[in-house]
């Protein structure tokens, strides 16, 4: 699966692209502005692996819900994760575990 993780912020998000099952890096990470143009395009990124990929964030507060929204209404699975409460540790610890809910969902 490929899980793209989103390092949002106020008005942007750093983005990159890992493949869960080797923990390889496929695209350099890259910024998306939170604007309907930058996230379409970042849409049109996604549909390359149809079902085969998911978006982790992190929950900050208020600045993913605008990029947390656009995702759901295109049916992307997206997870925002709140690493303190969520039990797990390290990059690869989250992105394991969130691969596996979005080969769930």
């Amino acid at each position: 699966m490929k899980v793209f993780g989103f390092d949002v912020s106020k008005g942007h998000s750093t983005v990159c692209l890992m493949d869960s099952g080797t923990g390889k890096m496929l695209k350099r990470p890259f910024d998306v502005r939170h604007t309907l143009d930058e996230l379409d395009e970042f849409y049109e990124l996604t549909k390359v692996w149809d079902d085969d990929c998911c978006v982790v964030m992190e929950a900050t507060g208020i600045y993913h819900l605008p990029v947390l929204s656009y995702l759901v209404s295109r049916k992307i699975k997206v997870a925002a994760v709140n690493p303190f409460e969520s039990g797990l540790s390290g990059i690869s610890g989250i992105i394991s575990g969130i691969s596996g809910w979005c080969r769930q969902k």
